[in-house]
C-alpha cells in the first residue's frame, strides 16, 4: 500500500509540525493495523507486528527522520498501554513534540 505525501510542499523548509497534523491522519489506520510485537513475561507472543513503514525522501535524510519520528510518536503510546502504562501520554512530553510546536 502506497501513500504519497509531498513533504516539501506541505512543510516547506521549517513547518515540520505539519507532519503529525497532516500526514499522520492519512496513515493512522495503517499504524493501528500494522500493530507491534508483544510477548508475555514467559516469552510467548501475545501480538505480532503485521507490517512496516518505508519512508523515502529523495534528497534529505532529516525529512525522512521527521516522518519516522512522527510515526513512532503515534505508535509508542499504544505500546506503553499494552504493557500496562495506560495513563502515559508520551506525545505530551517527547522532545520531538516539543520541537515541532
Amino acid at each position: 500500500n502506497y501513500t504519497h505525501w509531498d513533504f516539501h510542499k506541505e512543510c516547506g523548509n521549517s513547518h515540520y509540525a505539519n507532519v503529525p497534523q497532516q500526514f499522520i491522519p492519512k496513515i493512522l489506520d495503517k499504524i493501528e493495523q500494522f500493530a507491534y510485537f508483544v510477548r508475555d513475561p514467559n516469552g510467548q507472543p501475545l501480538q505480532k507486528q503485521m507490517g512496516t513503514f518505508r519512508v523515502n525522501c529523495l534528497d534529505c535524510l532529516d525529512r525522512t527522520n521527521v516522518v519516522m519520528g512522527a510515526i513512532a510518536e503515534r505508535s509508542f503510546p499504544l505500546q506503553l498501554q499494552a504493557v500496562g502504562l495506560k495513563d502515559v501520554k508520551y506525545s505530551d512530553t517527547s522532545r520531538l513534540a516539543q520541537s515541532l510546536r
